[in-house]
This record gives C-alpha cells, structure tokens and sequence, in this order.
C-alpha cells in the first residue's frame, strides 16, 4: 500500500518518499519496462519526475477506478505539478472510494499547505490525526503549520 510504503517525514504528503523541497528537479529516468502502471508511478515519484508519475498513476486509475493508492498518488502527483484543480478531484475519489482516511486526509492537508491555505491544511491534518495519532507524517505536517 502507498500509504505504508511510502510514508514521508513531513516534508510532502505521504506519498512523498522523503522527498524535500528543493529536491532535484533534473529528471532523472526511472525504470519503466517493468512493473504495473502504479508501481511505475510510484517509481517515478520516487524520482521526483512528477509528470511521468502523474501519467503512469492516471494509467492506473483509468484500468482500475478502485485502486485507492493510485488516486492518492495521482493527487500526489498533481500537487508537485501545482495542479490542485486536479489533485482536489483525485483526492475527492481517493475518499469517496476509502473514505476518509488519515492518510488521504494528511495528503489533502498537505496540498492545502502548499496553496498557503493554512486554515484548511489544519483543520485536515488535525482530522487525520485524530484517526492516526501516531503519525510521524501528520505530525509534522501539522508542526510545520505551528498547529501542534
């Protein structure tokens, strides 16, 4: 599962792979001739090359529109795009299908930070911590915001 695999250390969502602001934005290729379409995508997001990532992660939403970490990680990908019209549709579906987990709701906070919306990006990260008060992601996505 994304969430688990690819948890983060509060510097992007939790499909952020530890990934830091200012991280290289050069693409460097990951490898894309094995795989499906969603471990391809987390792959590429793991190589902060975003928009192949987005492309591999929409691949694998359109295959299998239940595939919960996909929609996560196409969100994911459109926040580092700077697409939060798109990133708000996939998260949307991520919770219609999961409901709302904290995960989901930590991503959805995070994309709110980055739009500098930080009323909104508090009030989801302190409602995903209220349903995972251990995590280390949440926590310090919400101490980032001074929310803690």
């Amino acid at each position: 599962m994304i969430l688990a695999a690819l948890a983060c250390s509060g510097c992007m969502p939790d499909i952020g792979l530890g990934l830091s602001p200012g991280a290289p934005t050069a693409v460097v290729q990951a490898p894309q001739d094995e795989g499906t379409a969603a471990e391809k995508g987390r792959a590429q997001f793991a190589h902060a090359n975003f928009g192949l990532a987005e492309r591999y992660f929409r691949e694998a939403v359109e295959r299998e529109a239940g595939d919960v970490d996909s929609w996560i990680g196409l969100g994911a990908s459109y926040d580092q795009l700077k697409r939060f019209d798109l990133a708000d549709r996939a998260y949307e579906n991520a919770i219609r299908i999961g409901g709302r987990l904290p995960g989901i709701l930590n991503n959805q906070g995070y994309s709110y930070f980055l739009r500098g919306d930080h009323r909104r990006a508090r009030a989801l990260l302190k409602e995903a911590l209220r349903g995972d008060p251990t995590s280390q992601a949440i926590q310090s996505n919400l101490s980032r915001l001074g929310a803690l």
